[in-house]
Parts: structure tokens; C-alpha cells; sequence
């Protein structure tokens, strides 16, 4: 009875581990399968047949290499439904308030406000990665001091750096390995993190790599620099914040009275804007504000 029993067991584990034996197998070649459906059933798509197009056109091209400027990681499609969804909504808020063609250029101008929010998105990512620039350089020195080439510098910067600067370090060197020249990489990293900071890095590191050199001491030096570079940057930008937050109160001011205006009499702004005076002056205000907001960023924007 026992022997029987443990026969029927045993039996029974044997029959359990074959099929999880045929389990496994079977299950590697369905992850291989569907990997491969994923990849079909992805091409296969409206949107991404919709992204691979938009891609092609210059257009597409632009937003793209902006938003690898900004680090979003974003579909082309998915930022174009975004913006005529935005579009959209803003025309039919709007145009209770206001006459059509005035509600057309509200969703016209939000529209502008999220590529000025990605704009913003992108000139941050650039002062980040501008910031970290002395690391970059102590980085590649100490790599380049320790014995290494300055393709494994490159890539231990990637990963040690935190983000921005270590991924595009790792990018970096991720071409490098898939056989990029190294002054077409180092001109990618420039089209798009474009500074003056990095160009000073890019064409040591070109200039180096060309005619030899010391390569230990000019990083060092370049990493000196930047640094100096960076508390100046800062000073500046410190002593121009209160110039630069009134810009915004000026362009923000129009808008803030016209609303105010509205719901102290409501249905003002549907009178203002159905009548040729009221469009003619609401116009006349906009171009002001818009002009004041421009002289202002202008005035206070200083290259360094």
C-alpha cells in the first residue's frame, strides 16, 4: 500500500516535472513569437504608421530633434493629437465667450503657450546639462589619467553622471560603438544641446584626438573654465529674475483684465469682439502687450 502510494507519487512528480519542461519550451518559443507579433501588430498600427510619416516631413523632423532637446519621450503622433485635442477644447471653451475667429486665435495661441512650455522644457535640459559640463570634463580627465581611451571615459560618464548629461554621455557613447566618427557624434551632441560651453568641450576633444597632446591637462583646464563659466551664468541670471518675471506680469496682465472684465459684466467680451471697434482695439492691445513682453526679454537677455 505505502510502495504503492509512493509509485503513484513519484509517478505523478515525474508526469509534473515533464510538463513543465514542455511548459518552459513552450513558453520560450511563444516570447519569441510574440515578440516577433508585437513588432507586426506594431507597424501595423494607424499610429504608428501615422508617427513614421510625420517623421518624414521637415516638420516632423523639427519636433523631433526638439524634443530630443527637451528629453521627451514622446511619439511625433501622440504630440500632434495632443495639440489639436488642446486646439480643439480651446476653440469650444473660447468661442462662448468670444466671437469665432477670436476663438480661433485663442486656440491658436494655446497652441503657441504648449510649445513655449516645451521651449522652456528645452532651454532648462540645456542649462542642466550646461551645468554639469565641469563634471563632464573631471570625469573624462580622471578616465583619461587612470589609462583609459577617451571612447571608455565617455562611456563611464554615461554612467556615472546623472541625467542630462549622463544620457546624452551614454548616447554618446552608444554611437561611438555602433561606428560613428567621433566628430560626427560629438556634432550630434552639439545639434542638440547647442551652447558655447559645449562647443568649447567638443572641439578640444576634436583637437586633441587629431594632433595628440596632453590631453589630462587640457580637460582639467577646460573643467576650470566651465566652472567659472557656470558661476557667472549664475550671478547674471540671478541679477536679470526680477526683470524677467515682470515680462511675464506684463503679458499675463491683458489677459488677466479681459477675464476680469467678463466676470464683472458677463457677455462683455462676446459684445467686444462681434463689433469692428471692439476687434480693432482688442487687437491694438494684444500687438502692445505682445510688443512690451518682446522689448523687455530682449533688454534682459544677455549672451555669455
Amino acid at each position: 500500500m505505502i510502495l504503492g502510494a509512493a509509485f503513484g507519487v513519484l509517478a505523478i512528480a515525474v508526469l509534473g516535472y515533464w510538463q513543465w519542461v514542455l511548459g518552459t519550451n513552450e513558453r520560450e518559443t511563444l516570447a519569441q513569437r510574440t515578440a516577433l507579433d508585437v513588432v507586426e501588430r506594431s507597424s501595423a498600427r494607424w499610429i504608428n504608421r501615422f508617427d513614421v510619416r510625420l517623421r518624414r516631413t521637415w516638420h516632423g523632423r523639427r519636433l523631433q530633434l526638439r524634443l530630443d532637446r527637451a528629453g521627451v519621450r514622446w511619439r511625433m503622433a501622440d504630440i500632434w493629437l495632443a495639440l489639436a485635442a488642446l486646439a480643439g477644447l480651446t476653440f469650444v471653451f473660447s468661442s462662448r465667450l468670444l466671437s469665432w475667429w477670436f476663438a480661433l486665435f485663442a486656440a491658436a495661441a494655446a497652441v503657441r503657450l504648449a510649445l513655449t512650455v516645451l521651449d522652456r522644457r528645452e532651454a532648462r535640459r540645456r542649462e542642466e546639462f550646461v551645468g554639469q559640463l565641469p563634471e563632464v570634463a573631471r570625469v573624462l580627465s580622471n578616465a583619461t589619467s587612470a589609462g583609459l581611451a577617451l571612447r571608455s571615459a565617455i562611456r563611464m560618464a554615461g554612467e556615472d553622471l546623472d541625467d542630462p548629461a549622463g544620457t546624452e554621455m551614454a548616447r554618446l557613447a552608444h554611437e561611438l560603438d555602433i561606428g560613428t566618427p567621433l566628430n560626427d557624434a560629438l556634432d550630434h551632441l552639439q545639434e542638440r544641446l547647442p551652447s558655447r560651453e559645449l562647443s568649447l568641450l567638443t572641439r578640444t576633444l576634436i583637437i586633441q584626438a587629431r594632433a595628440g597632446g596632453a590631453v589630462v591637462t587640457a580637460l582639467r583646464g577646460m573643467s576650470e573654465t566651465l566652472e567659472a563659466r557656470k558661476d557667472l551664468r549664475r550671478e547674471v541670471r540671478t541679477m536679470l529674475s526680477g526683470a524677467v518675471f515682470t515680462s511675464w506680469i506684463v503679458l499675463f496682465l491683458g489677459a488677466g483684465s479681459l477675464l476680469m472684465m467678463n466676470v464683472i459684466a458677463p457677455g462683455t467680451l462676446n459684445k467686444v469682439t462681434s463689433s469692428l471697434i471692439g476687434q480693432v482695439i482688442l487687437v491694438i492691445a494684444l500687438v502692445m502687450y505682445a510688443g512690451g513682453f518682446w522689448m523687455i526679454r530682449r533688454t534682459t537677455r544677455i549672451d555669455i
